[in-house]
């Protein structure tokens, strides 16, 4: 499996430049025949996004935001995304660190951190991918 580890430099809530940087970074991995491409923590909203999280149309873009990452994929590259998920449980944190895979133009998959305030860099966790028909396991750490 090809990986590419887009480490691009977003500018907080400037969802349009920042979709047009990543969907740039998408088109060269293909060149490079890349696999699954994966982009940083909360790269839907930039970094850190802080009290903009407050601010119900900021999160709600972020997540049209996902969507559109989402669609930058396809059946022959899959991408890994940081970013922030609302938790309509109506218990606990309003709002979750999260991480989503997607692949074949949608989100397929989600980890959201349990427990961890939004702002730290320390989100744990693991996805399974099955690419190509090779199972592998992607964690998200701040050591990584």
């Amino acid at each position: 499996m090809r990986i590419a580890v887009a480490q691009l430099d977003y500018t907080i809530g400037a969802f349009d430049a920042n979709l047009e940087a990543m969907t740039a970074a998408v088109a060269q991995a293909r060149q490079q025949d890349v696999d699954l491409v994966i982009f940083t923590e909360l790269a839907t909203t930039g970094y850190p996004p802080g009290d903009l999280l407050e601010r119900p149309d900021f999160v709600g873009r972020n997540l049209e935001q996902l969507e559109n990452i989402a669609r930058l994929s396809d059946d022959h590259l899959g991408i890994l995304v940081g970013f922030v998920d609302r938790n309509d449980s109506g218990t606990g944190k309003a709002l979750y660190n999260a991480v989503a895979m997607c692949d074949g133009g949608e989100v397929v998959d989600r980890y959201r951190r349990e427990g961890a305030t939004l702002w730290r860099t320390d989100l744990q966790g693991a996805i399974r991918i099955t690419t190509n028909g090779t199972d592998t396991r992607i964690t998200h750490h701040k050591d990584l």
